[in-house]
């Protein structure tokens, strides 16, 4: 068999596999990360069997660097500072290993009608999830969670990485049927999204759905008939669900437990900062250093081991050079994708990479190897449809 037919088999497994992925991105954590280990192994022999391929990845190289030098930092960090286990347990499988999702997808995957398939099967494993989320609230759980147990921290990063991805198919996608399914599934999601009661990840989506609702639309009373149905949908949840009305109330409350011991977790990451400005305290050493230095008088949570920041995380336990590359790493993201917002994958991306920096201003959400991993599934997707929509010369979703 000859080169041209085995590359043509890899890019069909490859693509089976991210369907595979897909299509169990937010249901099962163990068939997702076997999903991974096929599919990565088969992506590499594919490139490998055609290293000219990688010239479509040459517009992602700063990205790229920054996260390779992001990388370098952590696994320097982890060893000469912190807790080397930390960087196996945490960072290897949430950051560093499953990025490789993104260069296996756009070179891999070659149409945009490819694109939109794996668009439909992340949909679908959304669907079933919502359903079964309701399903746990009918039944008296007020926070529910995933099949796979998933914190509701967890499930916010769900729908924070793709809410705006199918609302863009809502309003962007050819044909009224396709635009109703995706319509019905963002309602749908959105009630969701409202249960899992993370004002975090409330606050971080608002503006990002009210901007691609207002930007995307031209009509100013489709617009404002759209934005007035869903504020008037959080209120009839908010009025029928008391927790969920005692949450919204208490957005912004300094003195609610939950916020006040926030910022005191901040306060404390801050101090260590302050103390080791250059290297941090070490990876997989903030909880120790919280507990036996940093730990406020006033803070009644001994057992936290995180923040509840990634910048601030991140700054405590790596210092300035670790949270520099951070930044750097999601700023070319950011500049990749703002590059090219006038693609409907380039505004796709740009929304939910927005929604998951905002969502990490109040949640650690980047050691969350379950998290990453559908993020840069999604980023892997959006990219790819991004390049193509240049390359064809059609700024839109096929």
């Amino acid at each position: 068999m000859n080169r041209e037919k085995w590359v043509a088999y890899l890019d069909k497994a490859v693509f089976v596999l991210l369907c595979a992925f897909a299509l169990g991105g937010v249901v099962s954590d163990m068939w997702v990360r076997n999903c991974i280990r096929i599919l990565l192994p088969l992506a590499g022999l594919r490139i490998l069997l055609q290293p000219s391929i990688l010239r479509k990845c040459l517009e992602l190289r700063g990205f790229f660097i920054a996260f390779l030098v992001w990388a370098v930092i952590v696994v320097l960090n982890a060893y000469f500072v912190g807790v080397p286990a930390t960087l196996y347990e945490r960072y290897t499988y949430s950051m560093s290993y499953s990025v490789l999702l993104i260069p296996a997808i756009v070179c891999c995957v070659h149409s945009r009608r490819q694109l939109q398939t794996l668009i439909a099967c992340a949909a679908l494993s959304v669907l079933a999830m919502d359903f079964y989320l309701i399903y746990q609230y009918i039944h008296g759980n007020v926070r529910p969670v995933t099949w796979g147990g998933q914190h509701p921290l967890i499930t916010a990063c769900f729908f924070v990485t793709l809410l705006p991805v199918f609302l863009y198919q809502a309003l962007e996608a050819q044909g009224k049927r396709l635009r109703y399914a995706y319509g019905a599934l963002s309602l749908l999601s959105l009630v969701s999204f409202f249960l899992t009661n993370t004002r975090g990840a409330w606050i971080a989506l608002a503006p990002v759905l009210v901007v691609i609702i207002w930007t995307a639309i031209r009509s100013l009373r489709t617009r404002l008939a759209i934005l007035g149905g869903v504020l008037l949908l959080g209120i009839a949840l908010m009025l029928a669900i008391p927790s969920l009305g005692s949450r919204v109330a208490t957005v912004g409350d300094s003195h609610e437990n939950s916020q006040y011991t926030r910022f005191l977790y901040y306060q404390s990451s801050l101090h260590m900062f302050e103390d080791y400005p250059l290297t941090g305290v070490g990876i997989g050493n903030w909880g120790r250093a919280y507990v036996g230095v940093y730990h406020l008088p006033q803070a009644p949570d001994l057992e936290t081991r995180h923040s509840h920041s990634n910048y601030l995380h991140i700054l405590a336990e790596m210092g300035i050079t670790g949270f520099a590359a951070f930044i750097a790493a999601c700023g070319f993201l950011l500049a990749f994708a703002w590059k090219r917002r006038h693609t409907v994958y380039g505004r796709m991306l740009v929304a939910s990479a927005v929604g998951m920096y905002l969502y990490g201003l109040t949640d650690y959400t980047v050691a969350s190897a379950t998290a990453m991993r559908l993020f840069w599934f999604t980023a892997g997707i959006t990219m790819a449809g991004a390049l193509l929509a240049e390359k064809e010369k059609s700024p839109g979703l096929e």
